[in-house]
């Protein structure tokens, strides 16, 4: 009879007396059911088993890569709330405003007034832009 080794995900293994196939155990394990192991269509795996999951992070770990690091720079205008997490909104004529921190100035000289966290990207150099935070007395580079 098989016995149960988690809850947290619960995954089953047969008892030590019975007899058990080795490579067909694996095979479950892996793929979670009965999987063709020649089958090369990733969009056949069962979501839930382990190669399932190592699919879903390699497609993610792709899709990071592809965008390149750091914010995305589009010329549509956007509110704060609409960007997502992890990403910077840098409106091209932006000056600093009433949110320090949430909208970077995209300029080629230093905003005037910043506060502790202010966000400027410099554009003299638009093949190398340069990000730079106010610290309080002067603007440290980030990237």
């Amino acid at each position: 009879m098989a016995e149960t080794i988690g809850a947290l995900v619960p995954t089953s293994i047969p008892s030590l007396t019975e007899n058990a196939d080795i490579q067909a155990a694996l095979r479950l394990y892996h793929y979670g059911e009965n999987f063709d192991h020649t089958n090369n269509d990733a969009g056949d795996l069962n979501p839930d088993s382990v190669a399932g999951h190592i699919n879903d992070l390699d497609e993610r770990v792709t899709a990071v890569e592809t965008s390149g690091p750091g914010s995305k720079y589009t010329a549509e205008a956007g509110l704060p709330a609409t960007i997502p997490d992890g990403y910077i909104w840098v409106d091209s004529n932006a000056s600093l405003g009433s949110q320090p921190g949430l909208v970077a100035a995209y300029q080629t000289s230093t905003p005037s007034n910043p506060v502790l966290g202010s966000l400027w990207v410099d554009s003299t150099d638009t093949n190398a832009l340069s990000l730079k935070v106010y610290d309080g007395s002067t603007w440290k580079v980030i990237v």
